[in-house]
């Protein structure tokens, strides 16, 4: 058994090496960053010290919003609503030989910060278990995630714990038995336990009657911002199917259950039509899937893409900054949160932005 794994991580090897990818992309910049770590960083244009600019959501436009998800929760298309809105953040394009060499510190006086800084000032000021830096097909992925979505093993067990109820931390709000008090009520459990019906829903679909449980409802976690209410629903995979199919495995519970409830609402196609009616402008993109991984013995892990940022590589815009033209490059934060019949406009909105100042901190410096 030992020499089949053996033989198959080589045969990984293998592809990876020979491929073109990496032989005239990936090793290239390999190389490249090597040398660069060892030199001085090289000069940079002035233009490369401007600001970042922030749009961020207008604020009376998604209070209007939340009224629409409340009108289509009173018609009864859906009993919840997982609003969200974007803030776009504009700043000129890190050269590649920066981008390139991502442990160059940075320093007062030195150029906007690397895709990689960012994500060491994010997982710095916003600590969360689920943590992922990704570059990858053209795209750059930045999340520091406390939502786990889905947890196998190789054993058939798998885990889901969606999260739904948050209040920022402050003077007011400072311990958990306050945050306790303040979620613990029929608004922010409601908003939980919809979610829960619903993920239940997912693994019965795929685990069958009677295989499902939920060990934990409605308990609040404290986290290095926020303090938020999560519960753990736990389904287990038949050992064999009676129907003569191939024995499912956690892909399939990953399949059946995307997008994740938390980030749509229930029920879950109609929310998710609803959403991209009122939403509009800006499709969510990388914002509310999934990232994660799953191992060769049969292991994932995966959490949702929340309190995070991404940008396309591609994705530019022309600036002027001392009379020069110069490349822009724009990253994507997404925010927002489960809106129903007891929400108020002004409490979710206050709950976007709440969610929103975490990933947007990292900017600070730049703004």
């Amino acid at each position: 058994m030992e020499s089949e794994g053996n033989d198959w991580a080589d045969s990984i090897v293998e592809k990876l090496s020979t491929s073109l990818v990496w032989s005239d992309g990936l090793r290239a910049n390999f190389n490249k960053r090597t040398q660069l770590s060892q030199l001085t960083p090289p000069s940079t244009p002035d233009s490369i010290f401007a600001k970042a600019q922030i749009q961020v959501p207008d604020a009376d436009e998604y209070e209007a919003k939340v009224q629409k998800c409340q009108d289509f929760i009173a018609s009864g298309d859906s009993y919840e609503l997982c609003l969200t809105d974007q803030t776009h953040i504009t700043r000129p394009k890190i050269p590649p030989t920066l981008e390139s060499c991502p442990l160059m510190p940075l320093e007062p006086g030195k150029p906007a910060q690397t895709s990689w800084q960012l994500y060491r000032s994010l997982r710095s000021r916003q600590p969360a278990p689920f943590g992922s830096y990704i570059r990858l097909g053209g795209a750059t992925l930045i999340s520091s995630s406390p939502e786990r979505f889905l947890e196998f093993s190789a054993d058939g067990l798998c885990s889901m714990r969606p999260m739904k109820g948050t209040v920022r931390k402050s003077s007011a709000v400072s311990t958990l038995a306050q945050a306790e008090a303040i979620l613990h009520v029929p608004k922010e459990e409601a908003e939980n336990l919809m979610i829960v019906d619903l993920v239940r829903h997912d693994l019965h679909g795929v685990c069958g009657p009677g295989r499902v449980a939920v060990p934990k409802l409605n308990i609040v976690e404290e986290y290095a911002s926020v303090f938020q209410m999560i519960s753990v629903v736990e389904g287990l995979l038949p050992e064999n199917d009676d129907d003569g199919m191939p024995k499912k495995t956690g892909l399939d519970v990953l399949a059946a259950s995307l997008p994740p409830g938390s980030m749509t609402g229930a029920p879950k196609k109609r929310s998710c039509e609803i959403l991209h009616e009122i939403e509009g402008r800006h499709e969510r993109s990388l914002y509310s899937g999934v990232v994660g991984y799953m191992d060769a013995a049969g292991r994932g892990d995966w959490s949702v893409t929340i309190r995070s940022l991404f940008r396309w590589d591609d994705e530019t815009v022309e600036g002027n900054n001392q009379q020069q033209q110069q490349e822009h490059e724009v990253w994507h934060i997404g925010a927002g949160g489960a809106v129903t019949a007891l929400s108020t406009a002004e409490g979710e909105r206050d709950e976007m932005f709440t969610k929103l100042k975490g990933p947007l901190g990292v900017f600070d410096d730049e703004a």
